[in-house]
Protein backbone atom coordinates (compact mmCIF):
# COMPACT_ATOMS: atom_id res chain seq x y z
CA UNK A 1 0.00 0.00 0.00
CA UNK A 2 1.35 3.40 -1.02
CA UNK A 3 1.69 6.10 1.63
CA UNK A 4 3.38 9.46 1.40
CA UNK A 5 6.29 10.23 3.73
CA UNK A 6 4.19 13.13 5.02
CA UNK A 7 1.48 10.74 6.19
CA UNK A 8 4.03 8.53 7.92
CA UNK A 9 5.39 11.50 9.89
CA UNK A 10 2.01 12.88 10.97
CA UNK A 11 0.61 9.42 11.57
CA UNK A 12 3.38 8.84 14.11
CA UNK A 13 2.38 12.07 15.87
CA UNK A 14 -1.26 11.00 16.09
CA UNK A 15 -0.27 7.59 17.41
CA UNK A 16 1.84 9.35 20.04
CA UNK A 17 -1.15 11.47 21.07
CA UNK A 18 -3.22 8.31 21.39
CA UNK A 19 -0.51 6.67 23.53
CA UNK A 20 -0.31 9.70 25.81
CA UNK A 21 -4.08 9.65 26.16
CA UNK A 22 -3.90 5.98 27.18
CA UNK A 23 -1.21 6.81 29.74
CA UNK A 24 -3.22 9.73 31.14
CA UNK A 25 -6.33 7.58 31.59
CA UNK A 26 -4.29 4.76 33.14
CA UNK A 27 -2.71 7.18 35.59
CA UNK A 28 -6.00 8.91 36.31
CA UNK A 29 -7.65 5.62 37.23
CA UNK A 30 -4.86 4.83 39.69
CA UNK A 31 -4.95 8.34 41.15
CA UNK A 32 -8.72 8.08 41.62
CA UNK A 33 -8.33 4.90 43.66
CA UNK A 34 -5.64 6.50 45.79
CA UNK A 35 -7.63 9.69 46.41
CA UNK A 36 -10.76 7.74 47.32
CA UNK A 37 -8.81 5.70 49.88
CA UNK A 38 -7.27 8.80 51.47
CA UNK A 39 -10.44 10.87 51.32
CA UNK A 40 -12.47 8.23 53.15
CA UNK A 41 -10.45 8.99 56.30
CA UNK A 42 -8.85 12.37 55.74
CA UNK A 43 -11.19 14.10 53.32
CA UNK A 44 -11.45 17.25 55.43
CA UNK A 45 -7.69 17.74 55.68
CA UNK A 46 -5.84 20.01 53.27
CA UNK A 47 -3.35 18.77 50.72
CA UNK A 48 -0.54 20.49 52.65
CA UNK A 49 -1.25 18.24 55.62
CA UNK A 50 -1.70 14.93 53.83
CA UNK A 51 0.91 15.43 51.09
CA UNK A 52 3.55 17.35 53.01
CA UNK A 53 6.44 16.15 50.83
CA UNK A 54 4.65 17.02 47.56
CA UNK A 55 6.03 20.39 46.50
CA UNK A 56 2.78 21.22 44.65
CA UNK A 57 0.51 20.62 47.65
CA UNK A 58 0.97 24.21 48.81
CA UNK A 59 0.20 25.59 45.36
CA UNK A 60 -3.04 23.58 45.19
CA UNK A 61 -3.95 23.83 48.90
CA UNK A 62 -7.48 22.38 48.87
CA UNK A 63 -9.25 19.77 50.95
CA UNK A 64 -8.45 16.20 49.94
CA UNK A 65 -12.16 15.49 49.60
CA UNK A 66 -12.39 17.96 46.71
CA UNK A 67 -9.51 16.48 44.69
CA UNK A 68 -11.78 14.30 42.56
CA UNK A 69 -13.60 17.43 41.43
CA UNK A 70 -10.23 18.79 40.27
CA UNK A 71 -9.56 15.44 38.60
CA UNK A 72 -12.73 15.73 36.54
CA UNK A 73 -11.86 19.26 35.42
CA UNK A 74 -8.31 18.16 34.64
CA UNK A 75 -9.63 15.35 32.43
CA UNK A 76 -11.84 17.71 30.48
CA UNK A 77 -8.99 20.20 30.04
CA UNK A 78 -6.71 17.40 28.86
CA UNK A 79 -9.35 16.31 26.34
CA UNK A 80 -9.66 19.88 25.02
CA UNK A 81 -5.89 20.13 24.57
CA UNK A 82 -5.81 16.68 22.94
CA UNK A 83 -8.52 17.63 20.46
CA UNK A 84 -6.75 20.84 19.50
CA UNK A 85 -3.36 19.14 19.15
CA UNK A 86 -4.74 16.29 17.09
CA UNK A 87 -6.63 18.64 14.80
CA UNK A 88 -3.59 20.91 14.36
CA UNK A 89 -1.65 17.85 13.18
CA UNK A 90 -4.43 17.17 10.68
CA UNK A 91 -4.23 20.76 9.42
CA UNK A 92 -0.46 20.54 9.14
CA UNK A 93 -0.76 17.34 7.15
CA UNK A 94 -3.37 18.89 4.82
CA UNK A 95 -1.11 21.83 4.07
CA UNK A 96 1.97 19.71 3.41
CA UNK A 97 0.23 17.12 1.22
CA UNK A 98 -1.07 19.86 -1.05
CA UNK A 99 2.43 21.30 -1.32
CA UNK A 100 3.90 17.88 -2.12
CA UNK A 101 1.41 17.20 -4.89
CA UNK A 102 2.09 20.60 -6.42
CA UNK A 103 5.79 19.68 -6.60
CA UNK A 104 5.20 16.23 -8.10
CA UNK A 105 2.31 16.99 -10.45
CA UNK A 106 1.69 20.74 -10.87
CA UNK A 107 -1.89 21.71 -11.77
CA UNK A 108 -3.99 24.85 -12.15
CA UNK A 109 -5.72 23.93 -8.87
CA UNK A 110 -2.50 24.51 -6.92
CA UNK A 111 -3.29 28.22 -6.75
CA UNK A 112 -6.73 27.67 -5.19
CA UNK A 113 -6.98 29.10 -1.67
CA UNK A 114 -9.70 29.52 0.92
CA UNK A 115 -9.80 30.73 4.52
CA UNK A 116 -11.51 27.48 5.45
CA UNK A 117 -8.85 24.77 5.07
CA UNK A 118 -11.34 21.99 4.33
CA UNK A 119 -12.94 24.05 1.54
CA UNK A 120 -9.53 24.68 -0.05
CA UNK A 121 -8.76 20.96 0.12
CA UNK A 122 -12.17 20.02 -1.28
CA UNK A 123 -11.81 22.36 -4.27
CA UNK A 124 -8.49 20.75 -5.11
CA UNK A 125 -9.56 17.15 -4.52
CA UNK A 126 -12.63 17.37 -6.78
CA UNK A 127 -10.42 18.71 -9.58
CA UNK A 128 -7.88 15.91 -9.11
CA UNK A 129 -9.98 12.80 -8.53
CA UNK A 130 -13.56 11.52 -8.52
CA UNK A 131 -14.46 9.82 -5.25
CA UNK A 132 -17.53 9.28 -3.09
CA UNK A 133 -15.26 9.71 -0.06
CA UNK A 134 -14.78 13.45 -0.49
CA UNK A 135 -18.13 14.72 0.84
CA UNK A 136 -17.99 12.80 4.13
CA UNK A 137 -14.30 13.58 4.55
CA UNK A 138 -14.76 17.33 4.14
CA UNK A 139 -17.83 17.47 6.37
CA UNK A 140 -15.88 15.64 9.07
CA UNK A 141 -12.96 18.07 8.89
CA UNK A 142 -15.40 20.98 9.02
CA UNK A 143 -17.02 19.53 12.16
CA UNK A 144 -13.62 19.03 13.82
CA UNK A 145 -12.51 22.56 12.94
CA UNK A 146 -15.68 24.11 14.34
CA UNK A 147 -15.48 22.03 17.49
CA UNK A 148 -11.83 23.06 17.92
CA UNK A 149 -12.87 26.70 17.47
CA UNK A 150 -15.63 26.34 20.06
CA UNK A 151 -13.03 25.31 22.63
CA UNK A 152 -10.21 27.62 21.56
CA UNK A 153 -12.46 30.70 21.46
CA UNK A 154 -14.07 29.87 24.84
CA UNK A 155 -17.61 30.06 23.52
CA UNK A 156 -20.55 29.64 25.86
CA UNK A 157 -22.95 28.74 23.05
CA UNK A 158 -22.67 27.02 19.70
CA UNK A 159 -21.59 29.10 16.71
CA UNK A 160 -24.21 29.22 13.94
CA UNK A 161 -21.91 27.27 11.61
CA UNK A 162 -21.55 24.49 14.16
CA UNK A 163 -25.30 24.46 14.82
CA UNK A 164 -25.83 24.07 11.08
CA UNK A 165 -23.43 21.12 10.86
CA UNK A 166 -24.99 19.37 13.87
CA UNK A 167 -28.52 19.94 12.58
CA UNK A 168 -28.00 19.19 8.90
CA UNK A 169 -24.94 16.94 8.60
CA UNK A 170 -24.79 14.86 11.78
CA UNK A 171 -27.07 12.10 10.46
CA UNK A 172 -25.04 11.88 7.26
CA UNK A 173 -21.76 11.76 9.18
CA UNK A 174 -23.00 9.13 11.62
CA UNK A 175 -23.97 6.92 8.65
CA UNK A 176 -20.75 7.73 6.76
CA UNK A 177 -18.51 6.64 9.62
CA UNK A 178 -20.86 3.84 10.63
CA UNK A 179 -20.10 2.13 7.32
CA UNK A 180 -16.34 2.27 7.88
CA UNK A 181 -14.19 -0.25 9.70
CA UNK A 182 -12.59 2.24 12.03
CA UNK A 183 -12.80 2.76 15.77
CA UNK A 184 -14.88 5.82 16.58
CA UNK A 185 -16.61 4.12 19.52
CA UNK A 186 -20.20 5.05 18.56
CA UNK A 187 -19.20 8.71 18.28
CA UNK A 188 -22.32 10.85 17.81
CA UNK A 189 -22.00 13.93 15.60
CA UNK A 190 -25.43 15.15 16.76
CA UNK A 191 -24.27 15.75 20.34
CA UNK A 192 -24.66 19.42 21.33
CA UNK A 193 -22.79 19.44 24.66
CA UNK A 194 -19.46 19.49 22.88
CA UNK A 195 -17.41 21.09 25.66
CA UNK A 196 -17.72 17.95 27.77
CA UNK A 197 -15.95 14.68 26.96
CA UNK A 198 -15.90 11.07 27.99
CA UNK A 199 -12.95 8.76 27.42
CA UNK A 200 -14.43 6.99 24.38
CA UNK A 201 -15.28 10.29 22.71
CA UNK A 202 -11.77 11.73 22.87
CA UNK A 203 -10.33 8.44 21.56
CA UNK A 204 -12.79 8.71 18.68
CA UNK A 205 -11.76 12.28 17.85
CA UNK A 206 -8.06 11.39 17.74
CA UNK A 207 -8.86 8.43 15.51
CA UNK A 208 -11.04 10.57 13.25
CA UNK A 209 -8.14 12.96 12.68
CA UNK A 210 -5.85 10.04 11.88
CA UNK A 211 -8.26 8.30 9.50
CA UNK A 212 -9.00 11.59 7.71
CA UNK A 213 -5.27 11.86 6.99
CA UNK A 214 -5.22 8.32 5.59
CA UNK A 215 -8.21 8.98 3.35
CA UNK A 216 -6.66 12.21 2.03
CA UNK A 217 -3.38 10.44 1.41
CA UNK A 218 -5.07 7.70 -0.58
CA UNK A 219 -7.04 10.21 -2.64
CA UNK A 220 -4.02 12.38 -3.40
CA UNK A 221 -1.83 9.41 -4.34
CA UNK A 222 -4.57 8.06 -6.61
CA UNK A 223 -4.40 11.35 -8.53
CA UNK A 224 -0.64 11.06 -9.16
CA UNK A 225 1.01 8.78 -11.70
CA UNK A 226 3.73 6.64 -10.13
CA UNK A 227 6.29 7.65 -12.80
CA UNK A 228 5.82 11.27 -11.70
CA UNK A 229 6.67 10.28 -8.13
CA UNK A 230 9.76 8.45 -9.36
CA UNK A 231 10.93 11.41 -11.45
CA UNK A 232 10.39 13.78 -8.53
CA UNK A 233 12.26 11.58 -6.07
CA UNK A 234 15.06 11.00 -8.56
CA UNK A 235 16.01 14.66 -8.22
CA UNK A 236 15.94 14.41 -4.42
CA UNK A 237 17.99 11.27 -3.98
CA UNK A 238 21.39 12.81 -3.29
CA UNK A 239 23.07 9.48 -2.66
CA UNK A 240 22.98 8.85 -6.40
CA UNK A 241 24.91 12.02 -7.06
CA UNK A 242 27.76 11.31 -4.66
CA UNK A 243 28.35 7.68 -5.64
CA UNK A 244 28.88 7.79 -9.41
CA UNK A 245 31.20 4.75 -9.32
CA UNK A 246 28.40 2.36 -8.30
CA UNK A 247 27.24 -0.14 -10.87
CA UNK A 248 23.83 0.37 -12.44
CA UNK A 249 22.32 -2.56 -10.58
CA UNK A 250 23.52 -1.21 -7.22
CA UNK A 251 22.24 2.29 -8.00
CA UNK A 252 18.85 0.85 -8.86
CA UNK A 253 18.83 -1.25 -5.69
CA UNK A 254 19.66 1.77 -3.52
CA UNK A 255 17.07 3.92 -5.24
CA UNK A 256 14.37 1.27 -4.88
CA UNK A 257 15.22 0.98 -1.20
CA UNK A 258 14.86 4.74 -0.90
CA UNK A 259 11.44 4.62 -2.60
CA UNK A 260 10.33 1.73 -0.41
CA UNK A 261 11.23 3.59 2.78
CA UNK A 262 9.40 6.71 1.67
CA UNK A 263 6.31 5.39 -0.12
CA UNK A 264 6.06 1.65 0.17
CA UNK A 265 5.37 -0.41 -2.93
CA UNK A 266 7.27 1.52 -5.61
CA UNK A 267 10.23 0.20 -7.57
CA UNK A 268 11.87 0.77 -10.94
CA UNK A 269 13.69 -1.45 -13.39
CA UNK A 270 17.19 -0.68 -14.66
CA UNK A 271 15.65 0.44 -17.96
CA UNK A 272 13.24 2.85 -16.21
CA UNK A 273 16.01 4.06 -13.93
CA UNK A 274 18.12 5.09 -16.93
CA UNK A 275 15.11 6.83 -18.47
CA UNK A 276 14.16 8.75 -15.31
CA UNK A 277 17.72 9.67 -14.36
CA UNK A 278 18.30 11.06 -17.84
CA UNK A 279 15.17 13.22 -17.59
CA UNK A 280 15.64 14.23 -13.92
Amino acid sequence: MLRTPILKRYEAKQVDINDQLCYYLFSDFEVEQHINNIASNEGNKFTTEVYAINKYAQRLNVRVGSLNEFRAKSFNTFCCITLMSSFEHLLGYMEEIQELRAKITPSVSDQVTDKKPEVQLENKLVSWVKSAEITGLIKTIQYLRLRRNHIAHVRDSLHDDLKHVIKNDSNYLNKYWGRKRTKIYNFDFSKERISNFDDQEIFAIVNLCLVCMRIIDELVLSSIDVPDIVKYEMTNFDELRIEPSLSLSKKVKKFNGYLLRKYGQISVSEKDYILYSTNA
